[in-house]
């Protein structure tokens, strides 16, 4: 498991000059530490709004209540960052462990992996005309 969070730049798709907030991207890596202690959740409920998005991680009872473990709030920017590194783990869970069960996610899984492909051939410039990701969708249930 990482503890790493890296924050890539956004690249400039277009040939105009970038502006000053573009300029002032820069990567940074942080050494995120754990915590000592961790909460369950098997359950999630999500909320957005223009400055936030927030995250309810709860736990379901056998006997259906639920009971509510943690809270997260985190800017738009932060939960896409998340939400890259959550699917490089599972990734990388799935070669350790195998596949996940759900078929819902073979799907999504598999449009991630080419849309994260096509992601580093624009960051390694191997293709730097592909300015939008594939447009297959997964069918959700």
């Amino acid at each position: 498991m990482s503890t790493t969070d890296s924050v890539t730049p956004q690249e400039n798709p277009s040939a105009e000059q970038p502006s000053a907030v573009q300029e002032s991207i820069q990567e940074l890596t942080l050494r995120v530490p754990f915590p000592d202690s961790f909460v369950y959740s098997n359950a999630a409920a999500f909320s957005i709004s223009l400055m936030d998005i927030r995250i309810s991680f709860a736990e379901a009872m056998p006997d259906r209540t639920v009971q509510p473990r943690v809270g997260l709030v985190m800017a738009p920017e932060q939960a896409a960052i998340l939400a890259i590194t959550l699917l490089l783990q599972l990734d990388s869970y799935e070669k350790n462990f195998g596949q996940i069960r759900d078929p819902r996610w073979r799907d999504f899984a598999a449009l991630s992996s080419k849309y994260y492909e096509h992601l580093q051939q624009q960051r390694l410039g191997a293709d730097p005309a592909a300015k939008t990701p594939p447009e297959e969708k997964p069918e959700v249930s």
